[in-house]
């Protein structure tokens, strides 16, 4: 402004009119200094200095921390925390020092249990506070559901383990049976029976056995697996008996007609057995049976011709007389 005056002066009463123009400027420019033009020619006030990237005032600097005492059973633990943090917050500065997972935590202060969402200095923790910590009590229940159900469910595998065990060896003994049947040699049918009576034990003890979740799918395996076994035994036994029944036939047969029938029916081996002994039988008891029929027929037959010819007499000696 003082430049101005001085220009006017240098140049006489000339130039009055262009002071006047150059003052009207710089007052502008001072009535617009709290402003500013930006890119999109749009006037906004001027940003301060000392005011943040947002435009808002810078944030005040966060509080000391404060040393809380924890008091876990006999131990004791000395935290430094904000104190507008949560109690959520100090539990997971106290899991590594406890080994208590967060949610297996419950911290109380002045005989209140307090939630993860309260905050320290609402509640009116200080420096050097005493807040106690104790194990949730619903999660001692649950953490003791759980071991339960692992308890049972490794029992129940245990169980399961062993049976399966015992039927692998015995469908194994089924599979050499029938592939020794199946080559020509003998299998005593007390043997297969055996299995098969051990084969439905081990059945009715895998039902027995309470089991859930991978447990029960295991001993539905298992189940039917020692089924299985029991059928191929069951089959196995039959094949059996068919051909003892087949050999008994051949080797009692020679020419006969009758023992040729009897090995006509192969499919009924078994029954054609039976025949086949009831033959022989008939045949042995033949010779006996017929010295039966005359001693019968003798003593039956003589004492009524005996008498007959008593009578007879009889009645001809008092004719005569």
């Amino acid at each position: 402004m003082a430049w101005v005056m001085h220009r006017s002066s240098s140049d006489g009463g000339s130039s009055s009119g262009w002071s006047d123009a150059a003052a009207a400027v710089v007052a502008a420019a001072e009535e617009r200094a709290g402003w500013e033009v930006r890119p999109s020619g749009m006037v906004v006030q001027a940003r301060d200095d000392a005011a943040g990237s947002g435009g808002a005032p810078p944030r005040p600097p966060p509080p000391p921390e404060i040393k809380v005492r924890v008091k876990y059973g006999g131990a004791r633990h000395e935290v430094s925390v904000s104190p507008i943090a949560t109690f959520g917050q100090l539990k997971k500065l106290l899991a590594p020092r406890t080994g208590l997972q967060p949610a297996d935590q419950q911290l109380s202060y002045r005989g209140r249990a307090r939630g993860n969402a309260e905050y320290l200095d609402a509640c009116g923790v200080k420096n050097k506070s005493k807040v106690a910590l104790a194990e949730d009590p619903a999660s001692v229940e649950r953490r003791y559901i759980e071991r339960q159900r692992n308890a049972t469910a490794e029992s129940a595998n245990r169980a399961i383990g062993a049976v399966a065990l015992e039927v692998d060896k015995l469908a194994d003994q089924v599979t050499s049976i029938e592939k020794s049947i199946s080559r020509g040699n003998k299998v005593p049918e007390v043997q297969i029976t055996t299995l098969i009576e051990l084969l439905m034990r081990h059945a009715v003890k895998l039902e027995s056995i309470p089991a859930a979740g991978d447990s029960s799918s295991q001993k539905n395996i298992q189940t039917e697996a020692c089924m299985r076994a029991g059928e191929a035994g069951a089959e196995v036994r039959g094949d059996a008996g068919r051909a003892q029944g087949v050999q008994r036939a051949a080797a009692g047969g020679g020419g006969d007609d009758q023992m040729g029938d009897v090995r006509r029916g192969g499919h009924h081996d078994e029954v054609g057995a039976l025949r086949l002994r009831s033959v022989q039988c008939s045949r042995a008891l033949q010779p006996r049976g017929y010295v039966y029929t005359c001693m019968v027929f003798y003593f039956l037959v003589s004492p009524g011709f005996i008498w007959c010819t008593l009578l007879n007499s009889r009645v001809v000696i008092n004719h005569v007389r």
